[in-house]
């Protein structure tokens, strides 16, 4: 009998992944697998949550492993080239939660824009702010929504899906994203630039969608945020990295940056270091979750592990070149 280990600490039950795999797989719960490393040695399989790292030391130890299956899209904080060597495919789940992600994108946005969650947070309580309508500008500074150009850095299925939405909102829509189809911005009536530097310059509104690789890490740093519109607004539900969180934090101080809403940021879990920045927005990483997406995510990485086990080729395999290599 295959035994299967899920990586960190959990509150729900293991239902789902014993119904994908089958009442012939044992399947243990490992919290801290960084300080019960020595167990690993037992297991055939990983299924791993966003938040557990598999360091090399790690990987090393997991003498029977078949597979490590990423219970998240993000795969930074696995040693992916350790694992190839070793002849272990790593799979992420690439394709849940897009509607979840572009809808936080979406409500940034509206937030950054209309300063909803402001404006609330000041009637709350018993003394709420008193404000005449003539002085709501001036005190929230708050803008119209339609008309303004949402420049899109990384056009997959996330960044497509809040294009979508910010046409229904009337925004001019853009995008920077080498790898996409060319016919792709006529198709969904939006504008394609060739640079980012074309984006960054004409862009009301930047949201970030692209994948963390060394050409994207701090992709938004000072220089690019000199070339911006004075007064653009940032979102990033991707990646912390992306972003040079200092320049980042001088951009809102100066209001080059008139606002920011940060999903993801450097060093998760957040540790409150930006808490004194003006006008930023910061949610723990939580742009994905729902009922709805936190189950298919475990579904569809059970389901890459059950493909492993029955000698199939995975479907979203992301060290397939360190693999190739193992194969040369």
């Amino acid at each position: 009998m295959s035994k299967v280990a899920v990586l960190g600490k959990l509150d729900h039950k293991l239902d789902i992944e014993q119904k994908v795999l089958g009442d012939n797989i044992t399947i243990d719960i490992i919290e801290d697998p960084e300080k019960e490393s020595d167990r690993l040695s037992e297991y055939d399989g990983f299924l791993s949550w966003h938040f557990v790292p598999f360091t090399k030391e790690m990987i090393s130890k997991a003498s029977k492993c078949k597979a490590i299956c990423r219970i998240a899209t993000g795969f930074d904080n696995i040693d992916l080239e350790e694992a190839g060597k070793r002849g272990i495919p790593v799979t992420n789940v690439p394709d849940y939660g897009t509607e979840e992600v572009a809808d936080t994108a979406m409500c940034s946005i509206l937030n950054l824009l209309r300063k909803n969650s402001e404006i609330a947070r000041d009637q709350e309580g018993s003394n709420p702010k008193q404000i005449v309508p003539t002085d709501f500008i001036k005190t929230y500074r708050m803008h119209r929504v339609s008309g303004k150009e949402l420049g899109i850095i990384g056009l997959g299925s996330i960044g497509m899906t809040l294009a979508l939405r910010a046409k229904a909102f009337n925004m001019k829509v853009s995008y920077f994203d080498p790898k996409v189809p060319p016919a792709t911005n006529k198709s969904l009536g939006i504008h394609k630039y060739d640079t980012v530097d074309e984006l960054l310059k004409n862009a009301d509104v930047i949201s970030l969608h692209c994948p963390l690789v060394e050409k994207t890490k701090n992709i938004l740093n000072a220089d690019a945020f000199k070339k911006c519109k004075k007064g653009v607004y940032v979102i990033n539900v991707a990646r912390g990295e992306l972003i040079d969180e200092k320049a980042l934090v001088e951009a809102l101080k100066s209001s080059q940056v008139a606002g920011a809403a940060l999903d993801t940021v450097c060093k998760e879990p957040y540790d409150g270091h930006l808490s004194n920045v003006p006008n930023l927005i910061i949610t723990p990483h939580s742009a994905f979750c729902s009922f709805e997406s936190m189950e298919e995510m475990r579904r569809k990485s059970a389901e890459e592990l059950k493909r492993i086990f029955n000698g199939e080729d995975p479907i979203n395999i992301v060290n397939e070149k360190f693999l190739e290599k193992k194969k040369d």
